[in-house]
């Protein structure tokens, strides 16, 4: 990335998911997930803190993080849950993942 603050960010965002009980996704996985991403007419611009970022429109979710992820830990549900992509008509993501 290059804007230093949403490169901080991200790591940031990556570092307490995994500390809370969180998994990541593999590399191949976070790329097959961009490419859906950026084929879906709600990918666009999202803000999180006043940062500009790529993300899903829809759950407002920067790519970086969410599509990184597995798992992570829900604050508004208090507990780790399984990432999913959020599309109105189903999970676009809905292939095998890997833990790392």
């Amino acid at each position: 990335m290059a804007n230093t603050s949403s490169h901080k960010f991200v790591e940031s965002t990556i570092l307490k998911i995994v500390q809370l009980g969180g998994t990541l996704a593999d590399d191949a996985t976070f790329e097959k997930r961009s490419e859906v991403c950026r084929q879906c007419p709600n990918f666009g611009k999202v803000y999180i803190l006043g940062i500009e970022l790529e993300g899903c429109t829809i759950c407002g979710c920067p790519l970086e993080t969410k599509g990184r992820t597995n798992s992570f830990f829900s604050l508004t549900r208090g507990r780790v849950i399984d990432t999913t992509c959020p599309h109105p008509d189903g999970d676009k993501w809905n292939f095998k993942t890997t833990k790392e």
